[in-house]
């Protein structure tokens, strides 16, 4: 093999490294994609699940909010 030959045959395999490397960047760019998809999506479904509990906690505070404040006022109605 010529001096030529081998110095192509090197160059050669650089762009095939290269070119693997680049395909790699490609593939983990798309993952990388989707698991910032998946993350919105989640973070999207907590906040909603927040707002469900808030609610929920809500309703069964307020009533019991209510009953203390009025609680005062019967036992002045009482004596």
């Amino acid at each position: 093999m010529s001096q030529e030959s081998k110095e192509m045959s090197a160059v050669a395999v650089l762009f095939q490294k290269a070119h693997a490397k680049a395909a790699l960047l490609e593939r983990v760019e798309e993952q990388f994609v989707t698991l910032s998809s998946q993350r919105s999506k989640l973070q999207d479904e907590l906040r909603s699940l927040q707002s469900e509990i808030n609610e929920e906690l809500n309703r069964l505070i307020e009533p019991a909010q209510s009953l203390s404040s009025r609680r005062p006022t019967m036992q002045a109605m009482a004596a």
